[in-house]
């Protein structure tokens, strides 16, 4: 019952650092904290909520946000469970189901890196429906050292991204996710404009994965049209 009266509209930085390094916090995340906010997303509402809060257990529910709607705002799940490294279970498919639309920077920068916890596949649906133009930052380290989620990467993962991409926008993404299996998914990026040079936008994406990327068959070419800025971090396996 702590936010029990808050009510309505999401609001700009609402929640942003509320329990910020309280990292003697125990216990699990209520499904329903956040029960009373509802309404169109808003810049940084959940920017660094949990930031730290290393001692948390308990899986994330699916409900906590499932009130908050509409196009993608700056910063809004930014670092929102950013070391919380004791909260386990699978991610649920449903937790950003409201949001969709075109892409907005930094959105999702670090929202769950250094989750150590965290197992299982990642669901396909997590990010809701994204569509539009990339946008800097917009997935930067959003897994960053989650080493026990496994399985392959759903290739509609990030939705249906395009144009060309921004600076960062999904550096070092899975970076140190070891368990992560199979291959680079070929058409993950396919809406995208592989031909304009931008610094980083991939910079470290799958780094310490072991995962590979298909290459045509009997051939040394690259698949995907970014390999370049993986810098030689996934292996190329022909078909």
């Amino acid at each position: 019952d702590l936010f029990v009266n808050i009510k309505g509209e999401p609001a700009p930085h609402m929640f942003a650092w509320t329990f910020g390094d309280c990292t003697n916090l125990s216990g699990s995340i209520d499904r329903n904290l956040f029960s009373g906010i509802s309404g169109s997303a808003a810049e940084g509402m959940f920017f660094g909520t949990f930031y730290n809060c290393s001692n948390l257990t308990g899986g994330i529910d699916q409900d906590l946000f499932k009130n908050i709607v509409g196009a993608p705002q700056p910063y809004m799940f930014a670092q929102t469970f950013f070391g919380c490294e004791q909260l386990s279970g699978r991610l649920p498919g449903n937790l950003f189901k409201g949001i969709n639309g075109t892409p907005a920077e930094a959105m999702y920068v670090g929202t769950f890196a250094f989750c150590s916890s965290l197992d299982g596949n990642i669901p396909e649906t997590l990010f809701g429906t994204i569509d539009g133009a990339a946008a800097p930052n917009m997935y930067y380290g959003v897994f960053m050292d989650d080493r026990n989620l496994d399985g392959e990467i759903p290739a509609g993962l990030f939705g249906n991204i395009s144009g060309k991409p921004q600076y960062d926008s999904f550096g070092d993404a899975f970076s140190g996710c070891s368990s992560l299996t199979g291959s680079v998914p070929i058409d993950m990026f396919k809406n995208m404009d592989n031909t304009s040079y931008v610094s980083g936008p991939m910079y470290g994406m799958f780094n310490d994965t072991g995962l590979v990327t298909q290459c045509p068959e009997n051939m040394y070419q690259y698949k995907t049209g970014f390999e370049v800025d993986w810098s030689g971090r996934v292996a190329c396996t022909p078909c």
